[in-house]
């Protein structure tokens, strides 16, 4: 069977289907904030749920993504697709695959954690540009949970509310961060790199479920890349709370986007301060250098698999304030070369060269020697690819990790030889405070 239910569009039926669709096998919320931070290519968000396919502990994950598209040929799968095509041709996204994918360790027999990648044929896309709502079923189940909403109007039940039981801890304090960073600028020194991103974990307990977490957070920490995603097929209290400002791939009619973001200030309460801090942002020649060296491994990167000489540059250093923080965020685009499958330029591409350093190898080899625990889930990648074709992609930045009744929040950022620790240890914890402060007083 397939449905295509167009539902009214209202606070109360978005509430409704939210917490409706979290309850449901393999949820995934891609969530771009709208409509406070509704932008031309990311106006829509994406629940997802009740995947016919779902893995969660494959480490070659390239191929049995491929696996999995090469079925989107069979006779089931073209019906599907084309129904769509016939009765919803405003619909942006096509059914497809989704999930998250952890920051790699150099080596597999290292991964603490695995690729979580289901193949969705149902889902709610919200157009917020629009303000409409299309609810997309496949399955007797799917249909019947869509249907309780529409039908009944009742206040789905909230999950079990989200409470930290204890104080967070640091994995280092500032003597730790002082003898890492110090390391970071022997090796700058020494030429083996010119950046090096590295990062600082805390952590705490908490009781209660994510799901709770996300939805009182978001509205807080607004960013255009945002996700919920469950760890599991079924609902449990393992998932990754995302509160992304930064897209690492986008992929659509073979043109590839990448916008790294390096440069960073804090948001102050008082305006004229805070119209200081975006000045002292924008002219800052250190943040400049830091983000132009992310762009020419960027650039490097996407060479690799687009049409010769189409790798250009449209916008350098262009100045976004979100929520916590302001940013300097660059553009590099690119053709992709028609020997290339989408996700082998996402996978290829990855870890996205913000969160390493440059050079890539060996600032990665750095980070694993120092980095006082493994990133998991932090500075990954929550991604999706339609059966129309088009990818997107984020830098699992501002995230959260919920497993086992423990909570994990990181931050970090570049270091370069022009870096003083201070500042540098402030900047990793103001990138992060909003989170913690906000998990604190639920």
């Amino acid at each position: 069977m397939l449905q295509i239910i167009t539902l009214e569009y209202s606070e109360s039926m978005l509430e409704q289907l939210r917490r409706a669709c979290a309850l449901a096998s393999g949820f995934i919320w891609l969530d771009s904030a709208s409509p406070w931070n509704a932008s031309a290519d990311q106006p829509n968000e994406l629940l997802l749920f009740n995947p016919d396919w779902h893995s969660t502990a494959d480490k070659d994950v390239l191929s049995a993504m491929l696996v999995r598209c090469d079925t989107w040929g069979d006779k089931q799968h073209q019906r599907y697709t084309s129904t769509l095509d016939a009765h919803s041709p405003s619909l942006r996204f096509r059914g497809g695959l989704a999930g998250a994918l952890p920051y790699p360790a150099l080596e597999p027999s290292d991964q603490r954690v695995y690729p979580v990648v289901g193949d969705y044929r149902n889902f709610v896309e919200i157009q917020h540009d629009t303000q409409r709502i299309f609810a997309v079923v496949a399955d007797e189940e799917s249909y019947e949970l869509i249907q309780q909403v529409v039908d009944d109007k009742r206040p789905i039940g909230s999950q079990p509310e989200f409470s930290l039981t204890s104080e967070w801890q640091w994995a280092w304090d500032r003597g730790a961060y002082q003898a890492a960073f110090n390391q970071v600028q022997a090796y700058l020194a020494a030429g083996d790199c010119y950046q090096v991103n590295l990062t600082q974990q805390c952590r705490a307990s908490f009781a209660g479920h994510p799901f709770e977490a996300y939805w009182q957070l978001r509205c807080k920490a607004r960013a255009p890349f945002s996700a919920y995603v469950s760890l599991g097929r079924d609902t449990q209290t393992d998932a990754l709370l995302c509160f992304s400002p930064e897209r690492f791939l986008r992929i659509e009619k073979g043109q590839m986007l990448t916008s790294p973001i390096k440069g960073t200030r804090a948001r102050l309460a008082d305006e004229v301060l805070d119209s200081q801090q975006r000045q002292s942002l924008s002219g800052s020649d250190k943040d400049r250098a830091e983000n132009l060296m992310i762009v020419d491994l960027l650039r490097n990167d996407l060479s690799r698999f687009a049409r010769k000489g189409s790798v250009k540059v449209p916008e350098l250093f262009a100045l976004h304030s979100f929520s916590n923080v302001h940013h300097l965020i660059s553009h590099v685009t690119a053709e992709l070369d028609q020997a290339f499958h989408p996700l082998e330029a996402l996978l290829g591409c990855f870890p996205g060269g913000s969160i390493t350093g440059a050079p890539k190898q060996r600032a990665r080899e750095i980070i694993e020697e120092l980095e006082a625990v493994p990133r998991g889930y932090y500075c990954g990648t929550v991604f999706s690819y339609s059966r129309s074709g088009l990818l997107d992609s984020n830098i699992a930045i501002r995230s959260v990790h919920c497993a086992g009744g423990s909570a994990s929040v990181s931050g970090g950022g570049g270091i370069t030889t022009g870096s003083a620790c201070e500042a540098e240890y402030d900047e990793s914890v103001d990138k992060i405070r909003h989170l913690m402060e906000g998990l604190s007083r639920l």
